[in-house]
């Protein structure tokens, strides 16, 4: 009787070995999986400020606008210098030809030729000059619209049309999102179960009954001070808007 009883003992151990550990449910709170704050490093006048909060807008939305007249007027200016700077290029190529075309025929002195070199070396530094100062007032008429980077939610949006924005010292916050179809959630956990856990493991989060497919983005390797938890940030892709700070449960392995 003890050997079937041994045995049975046995068949239930190997049974419960063999079992995978159900998933271990953790309370946290929903956050925004990427939030950004958009600033510029020119400054201006906003002129428009479509952005509204609780907004949702697509890639590319204009967000904020200052006046481009300044900016324009930089660009055209720096676009003419490039053209009188290769102009000037282009004759200094010239005479440089026709000074190793006279110097070849022992018409021209070394002094003389080594002047067209010291020209042309001049002018193309002038040339570049002007370039990089084109490219310059370039992107500062790029930067004085702020668009969206990425489907989102719009946060908040300090700034009102006929501000000025002066960005010299700091550039100023102008517009605050979150990204609009992700959302994560952090949770903390013991050592045991740090341990088990790693970034891209599959999980399941649960949101007001809803249930969502989410990976560990980030796992701890130490604990806040003053805890012994772990914190783990899980991210999860949404279909339906979710806030900032709503309860939700993550099973963790």
């Amino acid at each position: 009787m003890n050997r079937y009883l041994s045995m049975a003992a046995a068949g239930i151990l190997g049974l419960v070995a063999a079992t995978p550990a159900a998933a271990f449910d953790v309370d946290g709170a929903l956050q925004w999986s990427t939030r950004l704050v958009l600033s510029t490093t020119v400054s201006g006048v906003v002129v428009e400020a479509p952005a509204v909060a609780g907004q949702r807008v697509a890639k590319g939305a204009l967000l904020v606008r200052l006046d481009a007249r300044p900016f324009e007027a930089r660009k055209a200016r720096a676009a003419a210098a490039v053209a009188g700077a290769k102009a000037a290029l282009d004759e200094a190529r010239r005479e440089m030809e026709r000074a190793e075309e006279l110097y070849d025929r022992t018409v021209l002195s070394d002094h003389e030729l080594q002047k067209a070199k010291i020209g042309q070396a001049a002018a193309e530094a002038t040339f570049e000059s002007a370039r990089a100062e084109h490219t310059l007032a370039t992107v500062d008429l790029e930067r004085s619209r702020l668009t969206a980077p990425f489907d989102a939610w719009v946060l908040a949006r300090p700034v009102e049309v006929g501000e000025t924005v002066v960005s010299r010292l700091q550039a100023r916050p102008l517009v605050v999102l979150a990204e609009a179809d992700k959302m994560a959630v952090q949770v903390a956990v013991g050592a045991d179960r740090a341990a088990n856990i790693a970034p891209g493991m599959a999980v399941v989060v649960k949101v007001d009954g809803e249930q969502y497919e989410g990976w560990v983005r980030t796992v701890a390797m130490e604990p806040p001070e003053g805890s012994g938890l772990y914190p783990v940030e899980v991210e999860f892709t949404i279909d339906q808007p979710l806030r900032a700070g709503q309860r939700a449960t993550v099973g963790l392995p």
